[in-house]
């Protein structure tokens, strides 16, 4: 559902539908447009941008796409009717299509263009009409001069021929006579043959036309002159009357059996006039977009709504015609932020901002790109719901505040969770208390739908409102104090400011009444909006950090993801190699028992010959000191393991880096690999007698860090300090104490009410750096300090 009835006009979609009009080539495309319309099922909606951005890519990255005319095939339904026939011209509409369709069946049907546009290979393999058709269709017609040729028939030649020889003679004919007249004065010396009614003439002196015989076919506005069909070219005029009447019966009959014949293809041309439509329609989405800069955006299953670069297209063309750029448009909610009440001062870009986010969101829905990066993020939305507008009725005697209302009222009847609501200027065209009281009690309801919604406003008490909801956020549209300037720039989290008085300034306002009227304003007025900021700045930074602790734990999430995987890789070789030794381990056993069994049947087969007993002998020795090398190798290695001491350079299995042993402890070590240090299990160390390559360390950055661990004095003091800069000091002060692992800090706080001490503390903690947080002993300050063991 979209409302009001005219939201297309009052967001500029319909200057957009006329454009995109305006780029379709056949009958059936424009038909498309003009019924375009808003969708609401995710799969529709992204099916018909792909098939446009894929369009769009061809069109501008590939060099041998080039998308041929298109016509309409409207005419197809003649086709398998009897006693209809396509005229020439429908022919050539045909033609038209079959070339568009057949040329981009060619370019697709390699496999690499077929692979980037699946949708409209989709839509072009769709016709499965024989190119033989198209071949017919030229054999009977000429393209260039749009008539059936000469050899379409054998009856037509012969027609064409005889007609071209009776033309030739009554041209002769008619020059004759007309060199007779001009002989005897009868005509002028500048007289032409002319054609009157379909007969050839010649032009003679009223007061002559007696003088030639022949038949009397008019006379000039004038009445000087007679228009003369003389009687010598009567009846090869004649003649060539009933050759041209005998031409269009050929003509029709040639027609008309061309058009039988394509009967057994009859609904393949009814595909073929959708498709033409469908894909001149893709291709005037596609020019719409190159126009406008637009793009595939990314389509979220869950609700979101997140502008990246957006621009409004109409707003956009208004200042490159002017030589000026637009300020993109930067915007973000979802669940938890679902609603943006952007104030700030008029003229300032609140309603551009606003109408920017209705328009693109419907554009995506009616199957369009659109002007924003493609990193944007959108949902898909049951209902957009639009008040904008000074909405005035006289016919249904409605104030602009009272059409307000109005909308309201469908606005909160209508609103849900997929619901995507607009309203510029809350609250306006009223008594400024009553209708900020009005318009906070329909945004808390509004809340309560779980709706999405961008506001502009004024009034402060929203304001307020939107710092302490859940789910709605504050925005500015900024301004240069400066300039007295605004800067079209959205800013998300901040309280905006109407700069009135400023602009009074500015435009010329007396100095005294500007004066007079800042006098007028309550003082808690001030402190209201002051405090407000405060708040605003209090709460930007909790979010901050909130956000950098979730980016934190998601990158914490990834490097355990890594080091899972990395440990499934080592117990999965592991595996491998003992797997590998016992098999190899049987097999000796294996050789070894057959070895000895053969030795022993040898010589009892033998009957104790020497020779062969002293051969079989030596056999069975050469197999045992086989085994006592492999075996010693096993032991030597696995004692080379055992004796890896500090100072030993050793690389880690499946790895060529090598590095030095700095600590051993149990059956772990510690390496160093060029800059960076790491804990190892000494069953995965393997002896190099190549020395490492250790990366030293910049003298510039070690000397800085050595003379900040100097001076580093484990206790800091934030008495006194507002929470926000306490904390940030704090931090500061935690993170050098872990760079040069001092195990012990102290936090000097004061008691107080114990706010900040809580504040501090619930930071240490949630960090998850200590060991332990307590209070520093009674006789050393007690309470008023916190200790930090790490």
């Amino acid at each position: 559902m979209i409302y009001p009835d005219d939201f297309e006009a009052r967001l500029g979609f319909s200057t957009i539908r006329k454009d995109l009009y305006n780029k379709c080539t056949t009958q059936n495309a424009m038909e498309i447009s003009s019924s375009l319309h808003m969708m609401t099922d995710k799969k529709t909606i992204i099916n018909a941008i792909k098939e446009s951005e894929e369009m769009r890519q061809a069109m501008v990255f590939d060099s041998d796409f080039h998308l041929e005319e298109r016509a309409d095939c409207n005419c197809v339904y003649k086709i398998g009717s009897n006693g209809q026939h396509l005229s020439v011209e429908e022919c050539l509409n045909i033609s038209t299509a079959l070339n568009c369709i057949f040329s981009l069946q060619k370019f697709l049907s390699y496999s690499e263009t077929s692979d980037k546009y699946p949708l409209l290979k989709l839509h072009a393999d769709s016709v499965v009409i024989p190119n033989e058709i198209l071949k017919r269709i030229y054999q009977i017609i000429d393209p260039t001069t749009r008539e059936v040729r000469d050899n379409a028939s054998l009856r037509l030649s012969e027609i064409r021929r005889s007609l071209a020889s009776k033309r030739k003679n009554v041209s002769i004919k008619l020059q004759s006579v007309l060199a007779s007249a001009k002989s005897n004065g009868y005509t002028d010396e500048n007289a032409e043959i002319s054609i009157r009614d379909g007969h050839a003439v010649i032009p003679v002196n009223a007061s002559n036309k007696r003088k030639i015989q022949g038949f009397l076919m008019g006379d000039s506005a004038s009445g000087k002159t007679s228009f003369i069909e003389p009687i010598e070219v009567v009846e090869l005029n004649n003649a060539i009357t009933e050759l041209e009447s005998e031409e269009r019966e050929e003509i029709i009959r040639i027609l008309t059996d061309f058009t039988q014949s394509l009967s057994e293809y009859k609904d393949d041309f009814h595909v073929l006039s959708s498709i033409i439509g469908q894909i001149d329609f893709i291709a005037a989405k596609a020019m719409l977009a190159i126009d406008m800069n637009a793009n595939d955006v990314i389509i979220e299953d869950g609700q979101i709504l997140s502008m990246r670069d957006a621009r409004h297209p109409l707003l956009e063309r208004a200042l490159r015609n002017e030589n000026r750029n637009i300020i993109p448009l930067n915007l973000n909610l979802n669940t938890e932020k679902r609603i943006l009440l952007v104030s700030g001062p008029n003229a300032g870009g609140k309603s551009v901002c606003l109408k920017t986010v209705g328009l693109l969101q419907y554009m995506l829905q009616c199957g369009l790109l659109i002007p924003a990066l493609q990193n944007s993020e959108f949902s898909i939305f049951e209902n957009i719901l639009l008040d904008i507008g000074d909405q005035q009725s006289i016919d249904d005697d409605l104030s602009t505040y009272s059409s307000h209302l109005k909308n309201m009222r469908t606005f909160l009847k209508t609103a849900d969770s997929k619901t995507l609501f607009l309203i510029d200027e809350f609250g306006g065209g009223t008594e400024p208390t009553m209708g900020g009281a009005i318009a906070e009690a329909v945004l808390e309801k509004l809340l309560e739908t779980k709706a999405f919604g961008v506001i502009t406003t004024h009034y402060d008490n929203l304001k307020h409102f939107a710092m302490g909801a859940e789910g709605i956020e504050n925005g500015a549209m900024t301004f240069d104090q400066g300039k007295i300037a605004p800067l079209f720039k959205l800013e998300q989290g901040e309280l905006g400011n109407s700069f009135a008085f400023e602009i009074a300034k500015n435009i010329g306002l007396p100095g005294d009444v500007i004066e007079n009227a800042k006098g007028k304003i309550a003082p808690e007025h001030i402190a209201l909006e002051r405090l407000l900021k405060e708040a605003a700045r209090d709460k930007r930074y909790w979010e901050k950090k909130r956000e950098k602790i979730r980016i934190e734990n998601k990158k914490l999430v990834e490097k355990q993801t890594i080091l899972k995987e990395k440990e499934d890789s080592i117990q999965t070789r592991k595996r491998e190699i003992i797997g590998n030794a016992r098999r190899e381990a049987g097999q000796i056993v294996d050789n070894a028992t057959s070895a000895v069994e053969r030795t022993i049947r040898e010589i009892k087969e033998s009957a104790a010959d020497k020779d062969r007993t002293k051969k079989a002998r030596e056999d069975l020795n050469k197999i045992r000191e086989e085994l006592h090398k492999k075996e010693d190798k096993q032991t030597t290695s696995k004692k080379e393991k055992q004796k890896l001491s500090v100072g030993d350079s050793v690389t880690i299995e499946g790895s060529d880096v090598i590095g030095e042993i700095l600590q051993t402890s149990g059956n772990k070590a510690m390496v160093r690999f060029g800059a960076i240090i790491s804990q190892a299990q000494i069953s995965m160390l393997r002896i190099s007698d190549k020395k490492p390559l250790l990366k030293p360390i910049s003298s510039g950055k070690t000397l800085d860090t050595l003379n900040r661990r100097a001076e580093f004095n484990d206790q800091i003091d934030v008495r006194g300090m507002r929470t926000v800069d306490a904390l940030e000091k704090v931090t500061r002060f935690i993170d050098d104490a872990l760079l040069f692992s001092i195990p012990q800090v102290r936090i000097l706080h004061g008691k107080g009410e114990g706010i900040l001490k809580e504040q501090i503390r619930s930071y240490i903690l949630s960090e998850g750096i200590a060991k332990n947080v307590h209070d520093e002993k009674v006789d050393l300050g007690g309470a008023g300090i916190t200790v930090v063991e790490f």
